[in-house]
């Protein structure tokens, strides 16, 4: 089967990020490398996390050819076993929409 990607939006190596064991009421961080393949600047409109508890800090733009950070945050406060958490980053590109994933066993 082949996978077909579109050139006119954002990309990112490895979509999902998982943060192995973690103690229950710390924030843990990742920081997602988000790439512009294309010939021109791409917007980031916003950010949509599945819960409360993850928290994103983005750049407004990615310009082309470049890479930017997208930084997430966990809170694992509250949380306990299995979590998973998605992330929608929302931008002004043909394709405007990149899904992205944290996931994390919390332990008391």
């Amino acid at each position: 089967m082949i996978a077909i990607i579109s050139l006119f939006m954002l990309q990112v190596l490895q979509p999902n990020y998982n943060f192995g064991e973690v103690k229950e009421n710390k924030v843990v961080t990742h920081i997602f490398k988000i790439k512009n393949p294309t010939h021109s600047k791409i917007k980031v409109l916003s950010v949509s996390t599945s819960c409360s508890c993850t928290a994103a800090d983005y750049p407004d733009e990615v310009l082309p050819g470049r890479t930017a950070d997208l930084k997430i945050s966990l809170d694992t406060k509250g949380l306990k076993g299995n979590v998973t958490r998605k992330i929608i980053l929302i931008t002004d590109s043909d394709d405007p929409y990149l899904m992205l994933s944290v996931s994390a066993i919390v332990k008391p």
